[in-house]
């Protein structure tokens, strides 16, 4: 009785509470004795746990008495992975138990995941889950998320390609060029006097270089992408009278014409002449007729323009032009130098005085 009067209620719980322990771990005397004793799980092998973590090497829980009882766990995310359209990142996060985690995304239309690997699909936010289903020592680690923002992604736009590689005055070709993003591109001329773009279709307007520039604006997933060019020589169409886009006729001056055409693929010659009657000139001590004579031009082209250089033997004079051929078929003429021809003196003929200043540019129509 005395001894009762002593002790109260909260007493005899906690002595209870020794003596059950006491009592269930009998089985495995001194069993995790220097680790804390006998906590109440059991490992996967089935040995019993220590009240420090460790596992015994001797005793089982079949043997001491313990109830498989299992632990719990929680899992945490790394810091989240840069991602963009189209790109991949890695998702990391760990258990407390140190058992595998499994992903999830629970945005597909966003993001897709495989393993570890998380890969954006289109801008927005991704969601992805992580799950630990726990084993005989763990239970399921209660789900956790994390949203990454899905950027952006970078485009860019591979080389123009024509259906047809020539393009003549009057004539058509197809623009085709194909945006990594799979985005439509758009086409537009650079150069509108020469050619013009309607969706894909390249038309030639003129005589010159027709460049065609390549874009693709981007959308919600993907930025602009850089744009790209190409060009294309617009030429008129081959026929008798016109043997190559430089062949002509120009009206050089009144009474005068220059003829023109192009040999060897990249030379052009031109002939300069008078059909009036004839008009004897006295050059020195020779009489020549104004309509027997002709002058010789001759130079490399270079895209539209031709620097050509030739004596107009009739005066007696050594001559240098630049011919740019325009887009509206006309003919734009510089006098690059002027000087006598050898063995003609200035008191023969004054070439310099003869023609207009060297540097002066005209433009001749052309007529054929």
């Amino acid at each position: 009785m005395r001894i009762q009067k002593l002790l109260n209620a909260e007493t005899i719980i906690v002595l209870l509470a020794i003596f059950g322990a006491q009592m269930a771990f009998a089985g495995c005397p001194g069993c995790c004795s220097s680790h804390g004793g006998i906590a109440n799980f059991c490992a996967a092998n089935g040995k019993v746990y220590c009240s420090d973590g460790t596992v015994s090497p001797t005793c089982y829980c079949s043997s001491c008495g313990v109830a498989p009882s299992l632990r719990t766990q929680t899992i945490a995310f790394g810091p989240p992975p840069h991602i963009t359209v189209g790109a991949t990142g890695i998702v990391s996060a760990t258990a407390t138990s140190g058992l595998q985690i499994a992903f999830r995304s629970t945005t597909s239309s966003v993001c897709a995941v495989s393993g570890n690997s998380v890969t954006g699909i289109t801008f927005g936010v991704c969601t992805i889950t992580a799950d630990q289903a726990g084993n005989s020592s763990y239970i399921a680690a209660p789900q956790v998320t994390q949203n990454i923002t899905v950027g952006q992604g970078s485009q860019t736009i591979g080389t123009i390609s024509f259906s047809a590689t020539t393009l003549t005055v009057g004539g058509t070709t197809t623009a085709s060029a194909t945006a990594t993003s799979g985005l439509a591109t758009s086409f537009s001329s650079t150069a509108p006097t020469i050619c013009s773009v309607s969706g894909s279709t390249v038309s030639g307007i003129a005589l010159g270089t027709c460049t065609i520039a390549a874009n693709q604006a981007g959308n919600a997933s993907y930025i602009a992408a850089p744009q790209v060019t190409k060009s294309i020589v617009v030429t008129v169409t081959t026929s008798p009278a016109f043997w190559s886009p430089y062949d002509g006729i120009y009206q050089w001056d009144d009474g005068y014409y220059l003829s023109v055409h192009q040999i060897g693929g990249g030379h052009l010659i031109g002939t300069i002449y008078w059909v009036n009657a004839t008009n004897p000139v006295q050059i020195g001590s020779r009489a020549i007729s104004e309509a027997d004579t002709f002058d010789l031009l001759g130079g490399p082209i270079v895209g539209s323009t031709a620097t050509v250089t030739g004596t107009r033997f009739y005066r007696g004079c050594a001559l240098s032009y630049d011919f740019t051929f325009n887009p509206d078929s006309s003919l734009s003429v510089r006098l690059n130098s002027v000087g006598n021809s050898p063995g003609v003196s200035v008191a023969d003929v004054n070439c310099a005085a003869r023609y207009t200043p060297v540097g002066s540019v005209r433009t001749v129509p052309r007529i054929y």
